[in-house]
């Protein structure tokens, strides 16, 4: 009985000792194919948003110092969003053939990317940080930035 009370408490230890460092470090996920809208709101968190070769928008989140960022899909739309602030950086996967309805960017303290990429409605609203967007068709866009710059290829 000592031998297993012993063993559970080591094994207790041990994982809440890699408990903090492993939850949130790394977050990887696929949509459903039917969403076609996607909201960033974020604070110190980088975003690149990249066509690929895929079928539905997809993802990949490197958080720094266990913090963690909201990831929503609620009908047709995909929400990334942080209350507090955080360093790290995410990458969204957007199907090369798939027109997004709308791309929605509100972003402070980050460089934000978009790389080839269709959408009809864009819409990006920054405190600080860098726009770079590099061979997108945008149908209607609406460009906000207290500082920072803007770079269109």
């Amino acid at each position: 009985m000592s031998f297993l009370h012993f063993s559970y408490r080591r094994f207790l230890l041990v994982f809440l000792l890699v408990l903090p460092f492993a939850i949130f470090a790394e977050q990887k996920g696929l949509f459903r194919p039917k969403a076609h809208s996607i909201e960033a709101i974020l604070y110190g968190v980088n975003l690149n948003v990249i066509s690929y070769k895929g079928e539905a928008i997809s993802y990949e989140a490197k958080i720094e110092d266990g913090g963690k960022i909201s990831i929503v899909e609620d009908a047709y739309l995909v929400r990334f969003r942080n209350s507090h602030p955080v360093r790290g950086i995410v990458n969204v996967f957007v199907p090369e053939n798939m027109k997004i309805e709308s791309l929605r960017i509100y972003a402070s303290g980050a460089n934000v990317t978009v790389n080839n990429v269709n959408a009809v409605y864009f819409v990006s609203s920054m405190c600080h940080g860098n726009i770079e967007i590099k061979n997108c068709l945008l149908k209607c866009a609406s460009f906000s930035m207290a500082s920072g710059v803007l770079n269109m290829n």
